[in-house]
């Protein structure tokens, strides 16, 4: 038989507070919980989210707050521990608690919003997207990237690109061809960049007609920048991160105008347009989308398959 669960009585407000102040945060990552392999019991928050989903109509919190997992990793062993009957801590889940919400910034004005993705756009044209700092305030994005955090991702993607635990997370992500990957790499790490660049454009394309696939059972389904178009047309209330990455994607799939543009994309490097050098910082802003789709991916085909299924 199952312990009972005893909660003292000078603890009640203190658990009322918790349920109150958690419900918000659960509702937010009901899609996260859908994606597989992550460090948290996706079956307890599953199913509070979805109890609590039913009265929390909207939401402003970041899209993921990636810096809070491991705070809400050990709220979700205690939500199991509640579900297995055991004795828990309430204590210990509102200092978890206290963590993830100091980890939330708060919400943009409407000037604000703009500002940011006026930032978003400027990082985009430069070749960035906001992968990292999902958890962060993106008021810091409101006059581009900086100089200084600049210098922080790079050397973050410089790690990560010979990181074996990060390529086995892009080969568990199933969007990404393991031979090219490994190709990709290999061209990396012996400093042919031209190589590492271009097979890094046609897995980011291949990521795209993966989503095309999901959503067309025509012959010739959209590629290029009509699924681009495709894929964000069909992708709504998409939160600022996803807005600033769609930015980039045009960029990449944009018009060659004779293959006369001064910097490379998909089609001027495809088509072998592409005459001048590459160099290491330019692919890994490359590797950076790869990181920012592996992560989305899953998330972004449950979205278009329940959509389907409307």
């Amino acid at each position: 038989m199952a312990k009972e669960i005893k909660i003292e009585p000078n603890k009640e407000s203190d658990v009322n507070q918790l349920m109150k102040n958690i419900a918000p945060i659960l509702a937010s990552w009901s899609e996260f919980t859908k994606i597989k392999n992550k460090a948290i019991n996706q079956k307890a928050l599953a199913v509070m989210a979805k109890s609590f989903a039913k009265t929390i109509k909207t939401v402003s919190l970041p899209d993921n707050v990636k810096d809070a997992i491991q705070a809400q990793t050990k709220i979700a062993q205690s939500i199991a521990e509640v579900n297995e009957g055991l004795q828990i801590n309430f204590s210990n889940i509102l200092a978890d608690l206290k963590r993830v919400f100091e980890s939330i910034p708060t919400p943009y004005s409407e000037e604000e919003n703009k500002e940011i993705m006026a930032g978003l756009e400027t990082m985009a044209n430069k070749g960035w997207v906001t992968y990292f700092n999902y958890a962060g305030d993106f008021r810091v994005f409101k006059s581009g990237l900086s100089d200084e955090l600049e210098l922080e991702w790079l050397k973050q993607l410089s790690e990560d690109a010979s990181d074996d635990n990060i390529y086995q997370e892009l080969i568990n992500a199933g969007c990404y061809s393991k031979p090219l990957l490994d190709s990709m790499l290999q061209s990396y790490r012996s400093e042919n960049y031209y190589a590492a660049y271009t097979l890094a454009t046609v897995a980011i394309d291949g990521v795209i007609t993966r989503f095309s696939e999901i959503q067309s059972n025509a012959r010739f389904m959209p590629v290029g920048r009509r699924a681009v178009e495709e894929l964000d047309d069909s992708l709504l209330n998409k939160p600022i991160v996803d807005l600033g990455f769609f930015k980039w994607l045009y960029q990449f799939f944009k018009d060659t105008k004779r293959f006369t543009l001064d910097e490379p994309n998909r089609h001027m490097i495809g088509h072998g347009r592409w005459d001048k050098e590459l160099n290491q910082v330019q692919f890994l802003k490359l590797f950076n989308v790869m990181l920012y789709l592996a992560f989305r991916f899953e998330i972004w085909r449950h979205v278009l398959g329940e959509s389907l299924s409307d």
